[in-house]
Parts: structure tokens; C-alpha cells; sequence
């Protein structure tokens, strides 16, 4: 096997160092090997701009222990150095330079990736589980990201044993510099070159790599110029903090996982199709807008409100083929645009409410064909600040069945489940394909009164499809 040198050497943790049911065993920075000959510096576009101060992501795969974790550690450790050398800029930290009018990634020598080590008494076969979990949980098994006024990490890694049950790979990484399509380029890099590593002892490049020129994001509408304007307007005149929105996240929260087999879904379209109006524009009816529909119907249904006021749904849609020239499909940064559409309660809780909804979110996905991509870009941040603050029910959606992440495999198997632990503080719908292959997952928070009731909807709407 390879050896590569870390930048810092791994120091061990006091044993009486306890964070709940967990267990800080060591935290080192996992560093690029010498040479490596990616940009050492990378300027964030408009895309990166949009996200700039918005609370990081946080993921988290758990995997079944066919290896002693030490011989896990050392593995995950050399290729995380090894994938490194072609993504170094998240080695780097985000900076905002005096005499520079924007902020940039900056990577010197000797920077890294924070990973932490630890163990947890927690019952890792209640965690993989789809009933509902306690959201507390989950926090404590994914790294903070460090960040100051002056300087933000990009990356942070933490990997967490469950004794011989199995082990967790929580990434938590900055959404100004890795959208979901970067991260899971990123995710799969590392794991293609660990299990190569576990297989044969030997490293190689990663299968795809990495797209970093940023001459071909045009912004001829100044959006840049903008989006900074917007930021550095919150928390007083010129504010180059780089540190992240705190957002509140309750304490009670519960998790749950809700499942659309192939058969759900081809029979919630076949009832769309067979319920909608006729005289309405024909639908895009996909996977995800049917998924997307019913979820959004099960949570109007779910927090007990009366019938009236509207709910919000928001989508962020991956946009390098939908610009003109598209982007590379590996281009490393930020490139989602939003849409966002409502509807009164009363409308998707009513009869034909999964037919209302798959309109609505198919006419949010055509305007994206109509208008194009960049349709009141302007506005984006201050829409995304007043989100955040506001008090309106509103439900995102996080990641995609796209990303294939039940395919990430370090070497030792494909995870026993994936988890996106920041929807606790964005509220978001997490979505992906299923671990049974075939259909998609939902993930999603809320007090357990909510939950109850959305896990109760959830059910007797497919009984009765």
C-alpha cells in the first residue's frame, strides 16, 4: 500500500473528552500529498456567491464492518490524502482578501482536511432504520465547519465506529463551494480510489475528474456584483464575515425515512394523469414530480393546521446543461438555480391534492424550459435571506435520485443507509434513489406529532392508490 504523508501529524484525544454517546479517539488534518498540481487559489462565481454564507451541508453514510476499524481509518485516511491531490481545494479555506473585491479558496502549504476519529455507544441498527429516530442523534456524528469572520473551512470530515455493528463517514462541506452534483463527484473520487486501496494496495486517478476553469460561467448581468451587495448589507454596512447564518433548530425534532417503490410511483402517475384537468398545459410528469407532489401533500396534511394559508414548495435544479454553452457535467463549484410556487393548504389537502401539487411543480420545472434558468437571478439572495427568516410553511427539497449515492462504495460494501443531516435546519426534504433498488427515499424532520401524522398520511394514501 501506499503511504502518503499528512501535512499534520494525527494526535490522540483525552478518553475523558466525551460528546454525549460519543467518543473523540483523534482529529488530524488529512493533507494533499507535495505537489499537487491543481489551483492553489479558485475564485467563487455568482453560483458559489448565492450560497455564500448559507449553513453548511452535512451527510452522512453508514456502512457495515467487514474490517477492524483501525485498518477502515488508515484506508479512508491515504485515499482522502490521495483524492486530495486532485481536489485541493477543499484542502484550501475560503478568505476574503483586503484588496480583493470578492472572496476566493485559497490552499497553502500544509492545509488540509480536519477528520476526526470517534466511537459512539449509539445502536447503529436503530440509526439505519426508516421508523422514526431521534434527530438529536444523528448531530453528533458529523464534523463542524470551522468558521470565522476571516477565514471558513471547506471541507470537514468525521468517521465514527459503532463497535462491530459497523461505522459512519459524515461529510460536512461549504455550500458556496460544493452543490450536491461536486460533492457526490467528490464523495465517489474518494471512495473509487479507498477501495483500490483495500483491494490491491495501490492507488490510482479518480475515474472523472474535476472541471475548475471558471471562464466559462458568464455574468453578464452582474449578478456577482450583486449577490456581494446583498451579503455584505447583512449584519451591518461592508460585512465581509464569512462566517455562517445561524439558523434555530429545534430541539424535539424526529426523522423518518418514506419509501416510493416502482409501483407507488407508476400508479400516483397513472392517477395524476387520469385526475388532471385537460384543459391545463400537459404535465412533466417525472419520478420526482410525483414523488415530490405526494410528499408535499403528506406534510400539509401532517401539521394540523387549518385549512387555509399558503405552503411553499422550492426546488434547486442542477443548471450546467441548462445554460448557454452548457457547462462540463464535472465542473467543480455551484451551478443550481431555484424555483419556488404555493398553494393553499385547503387545495392540497382536498381530494385531488397530489394532482394539484404534480401541476404545480411541473409548471415550476417547464419554466425552467420557458424562461430560462437565470429568470429573476437578481433576486435570489435577498429570496433566499427572507426564506431563511421567515415564518411561512415552506418545504425544499435536498439532493437527487441523480447522485446515485447508495453506490458509494469505499471497499467494504455500499451503505447500509444515507443520511442528510442539515435538513434539521433548513426544514428540506431530503430525496435520493432507494437502497432497495428501485423507486426513491424521502427523508425528512419534524416534531414527532408532525412526523406521526405525516408517516400515518404517507401510508394510507398508498393503501388507497
Amino acid at each position: 500500500m501506499r503511504q502518503t504523508s499528512l501535512s499534520k501529524s494525527c494526535h490522540n484525544i483525552s478518553m475523558e473528552e466525551n460528546y454525549g454517546s460519543i467518543k473523540v479517539l483523534e482529529v488530524c488534518t488529512v493533507a494533499p500529498p507535495p505537489g499537487s498540481a491543481v489551483p492553489a487559489s479558485l475564485p467563487l462565481t455568482f453560483f458559489d456567491i448565492l450560497w455564500f454564507r448559507f449553513p453548511p451541508v452535512k451527510r452522512l453514510f453508514f456502512y457495515k464492518s467487514p474490517a477492524p476499524f483501525d485498518v477502515v481509518v488508515s484506508n479512508l485516511k491515504n485515499s482522502l490524502s490521495l483524492t486530495l491531490q486532485h481536489y485541493l481545494p477543499l484542502a484550501g479555506a475560503i478568505v476574503w482578501p483586503e484588496n480583493s473585491p470578492k472572496p476566493t479558496i485559497e490552499t497553502a502549504a500544509g492545509d488540509g482536511v480536519v477528520l476526526t476519529v470517534a466511537e459512539s455507544d449509539a445502536d447503529f441498527h436503530h440509526l439505519v432504520g426508516d421508523g422514526l429516530r431521534d434527530a438529536a442523534k444523528y448531530r453528533p456524528l458529523v464534523a463542524e465547519l470551522a468558521a470565522t469572520e476571516e477565514r471558513a473551512a471547506v471541507v470537514a470530515v468525521q468517521v465514527t465506529s459503532f463497535g462491530k455493528d459497523g461505522f459512519g463517514i459524515g461529510i460536512t462541506s461549504h455550500h458556496a463551494i460544493l452543490d450536491g452534483r461536486s460533492s457526490t463527484l467528490f464523495v465517489k473520487s474518494w471512495a473509487g480510489l479507498c477501495k483500490n486501496l483495500v483491494a490491491a494496495g495501490e492507488s490510482s486517478a479518480p475515474e472523472t475528474m474535476p472541471f475548475y476553469d471558471r471562464s466559462v460561467v458568464a455574468d453578464p448581468a452582474r449578478l456577482e456584483a450583486i449577490y456581494l451587495r446583498c451579503w455584505s448589507g447583512i449584519g451591518g454596512h461592508n460585512n465581509r464575515s464569512l462566517k455562517f447564518l445561524q439558523l434555530t433548530i429545534s430541539p424535539d425534532l424526529f426523522r423518518g425515512t418514506f419509501k416510493l417503490n416502482p409501483q407507488n410511483i407508476q400508479k400516483l402517475k397513472q392517477f395524476v394523469l387520469r385526475h388532471r384537468n385537460p384543459a391545463h398545459p400537459p404535465l412533466h410528469i417525472s419520478t420526482f414530480t410525483v414523488a415530490m407532489a405526494y410528499t408535499w401533500v403528506c406534510a400539509s396534511v401532517a401539521d394540523g393546521s387549518p385549512p387555509d394559508g399558503e405552503r411553499i414548495f422550492g426546488i434547486t435544479v442542477d443548471a450546467r446543461g441548462r445554460l448557454d454553452p452548457p457547462l462540463p457535467t464535472t465542473y467543480f463549484g455551484n451551478c443550481v438555480v431555484g424555483r419556488a410556487t404555493a398553494l393553499e393548504r385547503g387545495k392540497l389537502v382536498g381530494e385531488n391534492g397530489v394532482v394539484a401539487a404534480a401541476e404545480a411543480i411541473s409548471e415550476m420545472i417547464k419554466s425552467l424550459e420557458e424562461e430560462g434558468p437565470l429568470k429573476d437571478a437578481e433576486n435570489w439572495v435577498s429570496l433566499l435571506t427572507q426564506a431563511i427568516n421567515s415564518n411561512r410553511k415552506m418545504i425544499s427539497t435536498a439532493g437527487s435520485p441523480r447522485f446515485e449515492v447508495y453506490s458509494v462504495d469505499f471497499g467494504w460494501g455500499t451503505p447500509e443507509k444515507v443520511e442528510v443531516v442539515s435538513i434539521d435546519a433548513t426544514g428540506a426534504v431530503s430525496i435520493s434513489e432507494s437502497r432497495d433498488r428501485g423507486g426513491v427515499e424521502v427523508g425528512w424532520t419534524a416534531k414527532k406529532d408532525v412526523m406521526e401524522n405525516f408517516t400515518a398520511a404517507f401510508a394510507k394514501g398508498l393503501e388507497e392508490l
